[in-house]
């Protein structure tokens, strides 16, 4: 009679636990896989001031400006955790520079001026929700590829700029097809931004975004 409710106690378990992956395999079929959105950030360089042409002149650069960044962005969901993402962005990382120049006997002193940097942003990266629900907390990371649009006057930019992105956000789904996305990334520069300078971009972004998924 013992062994007879063992046996029919696992095979309750059995039937259970059959079902409940049925269900999450299914769910995970019938979850839409591939997503698109328009997304829109404020940046804000966090990088050194200075940006050194040669040993003893260059520019500094007021940091205290608030940048953007505008584009849309592709996700697949490649398991229930994890996606893999595609981006294209267009980037505003304008500053106000002073230029400088140690050995130099200037009449009067530089004044500021507008310097204006763009890039087109093509990251791609991999994202990790924690969570397979409404409210999924996430961490991505990705290689930012940046293609200079608008080369200053003042700096020689160079016109492909290699750069790392790492970040972590929330994203909540308030329909079946529709979320919205928040989150804070933080970029930095592998290869010189500047043809004589080896000062890099640091930028701090806070970012917002609409997905539709099909």
């Amino acid at each position: 009679m013992m062994k007879q409710n063992y046996f029919l106690l696992l095979l309750g378990f059995f039937v259970i636990f059959n079902v409940f992956g049925q269900n999450r395999l299914q769910n995970m079929e019938e979850k839409n896989r591939f997503s698109l959105g328009i997304m829109y950030s404020f940046d804000k360089n966090v990088g050194k001031s200075q940006i050194s042409t040669s040993r003893y002149e260059g520019y500094t650069a007021d940091n205290d400006q608030t940048n953007y960044s505008l584009g849309l962005g592709a996700e697949y969901l490649w398991t229930e955790h994890l996606s893999l993402n595609l981006a294209i962005s267009y980037a505003n990382r304008d500053f106000t520079g002073t230029y400088y120049c140690d050995v130099c006997d200037f009449i009067t002193a530089p004044s500021a001026e507008g310097v204006q940097l763009r890039f087109v942003d093509v990251p791609i990266g991999l994202t990790y929700y924690f969570l397979p629900r409404k409210m999924r907390p996430f961490l991505s990371g990705a290689i930012n590829n940046q293609f200079t649009v608008k080369n200053p006057e003042q700096l020689n930019a160079k016109s492909y700029v290699l750069g790392v992105q790492l970040g972590g956000g929330v994203q909540y789904e308030f329909t079946p097809f529709w979320a919205l996305q928040a989150q804070i990334d933080y970029g930095n520069t592998l290869t010189r931004v500047f043809e004589n300078s080896t000062s890099n971009l640091e930028i701090l972004s806070f970012q917002l975004g609409v997905f539709r998924s099909f």
